[in-house]
């Protein structure tokens, strides 16, 4: 089977996920062309990886523009390219490729959604986009249950969703650890928290969605019980001074440690020598951060949003209404102070985010979907189009 992949986002050019996907669908056999823009790439050495595997990397100008832009553009390159190769399946990250790619192929088109539901709010450009996808893609694939209710309600025809979860590349991610003591001492340091104390972990862009304010009063409210923990704070974003503000106010700024942005090379490790860590987001689409803590046997507390649905369901993490004080106090203690149940998640966590997360069970998954509905002739086979809109 032939599959064309666009894997990239105008803003970033290729994606870390869809080249994980390419080289997952590489190994099992597929034939794979990538399409991107440029040189641009979401992490170092994306690139290199899909060339090793020897999988072709097609470049598209009009694959680097968005929105009007790429609406009114010049989409002929693109569409040349692929009645050229003619695929079976044609895999795209956004609603505005799928208008890009167009129509005429007889490859079906699948489309897996992330940033379009994003907002709690239905925008007219995301029902223009639900308006693509219900003309252009044969199958939309949400990334999580909640996903698929907030893309229903834009308009995406209930009859083209199917479920999804956005891979984990558990085994790359694990190959990130701390290897030896150096190391982690190495990433204690980077923590700046005194030897002896134990760490409190929130990893984040901090902007208001992903409300550290709400984390800082919690953590002000139950540092006097837990007076041998600190809070780090991995990440920049808008809300940076502001929070370093609040925590001085709240008189807990010498047991908060903002590290501001942190290397993805040294995130995991930093992840591995928490002792509990908090996501307390008010909007996700998925929430990678929700279930990398798991995979790492971590007692998690996350808000009901994205992912945390299924977490909750499954009994995974300690799950609690978004914007909610109270609750998130609550979750904090029983995080910080591991009840039977939550010790029984930490010691299943592993093995969960394995089963249900990681990139051969999705890519599995995605086979199903690129096979599914094969009404082609033996002489003219069905081709599919699956469009992915990637988190941008």
């Amino acid at each position: 089977m032939r599959v064309f992949l666009i894997a990239s986002s105008p803003a970033t050019g290729l994606l870390y996920n869809s080249t994980r996907i390419a080289l997952a669908l590489k190994s099992r056999g597929f034939e794979i062309h990538v399409a991107t823009h440029g040189q641009g790439e979401q992490t170092p050495g994306l690139a290199r990886s899909l060339e090793n595997a020897g999988i072709p990397i097609h470049r598209f100008l009009e694959l680097g523009r968005s929105g009007l832009q790429a609406l009114l553009g010049d989409n002929r390159s693109l569409r040349k390219t692929l009645w050229d190769l003619d695929p079976d399946v044609i895999h795209m990250f956004g609603a505005v490729s799928a208008f890009q790619v167009g129509t005429g192929h007889r490859a079906r088109k699948v489309a897996m959604i992330a940033a379009m539901g994003h907002k709690r709010r239905t925008s007219l450009p995301s029902r223009a986009g639900a308006m693509l996808l219900n003309h252009f893609v044969d199958i939309v694939v949400a990334q999580c249950q909640a996903e698929h209710q907030r893309l229903t309600s834009i308009g995406v025809h209930k009859n083209k969703l199917q479920i999804i979860f956005t891979p984990l590349d558990c085994e790359n991610f694990l190959s990130r650890l701390p290897a030896t003591p150096v190391e982690v001492q190495r990433i204690r340091l980077l923590s700046q928290v005194p030897a002896g104390r134990r760490m409190l972990g929130f990893f984040a862009n901090l902007q208001r969605s992903k409300r550290p304010d709400l984390l800082l009063h919690a953590f002000a409210q139950v540092s006097r019980d837990f007076a041998d923990w600190d809070l780090v704070i991995a990440g920049e974003g808008s809300e940076l001074e502001a929070c370093e503000a609040l925590a001085q106010r709240l008189v807990i700024r010498e047991r908060v440690h903002f590290l501001g942005r942190v290397p993805n090379s040294q995130v995991v490790g930093l992840l591995s020598i928490c002792d509990a860590v908090a996501h307390c987001s008010n909007a996700e689409t998925f929430g990678y951060s929700m279930i990398e803590p798991l995979l790492l046997g971590k007692p998690t507390v996350v808000t009901r949003i994205g992912v945390g649905h299924e977490l909750e369901a499954d009994r995974q993490a300690v799950v609690v209404a978004p914007d909610n004080l109270t609750e998130f106090v609550e979750g904090l203690c029983r995080v910080m102070d591991p009840d039977e149940e939550v010790r029984q998640m930490v010691e299943s966590g592993i093995d969960y985010v394995k089963a249900k997360y990681d990139i051969h069970p999705i890519v599995d998954r995605l086979i199903e979907v690129y096979s599914s509905r094969n009404t082609k002739s033996s002489t003219e086979p069905q081709r599919e189009l699956l469009v992915q809109v990637g988190d941008e």
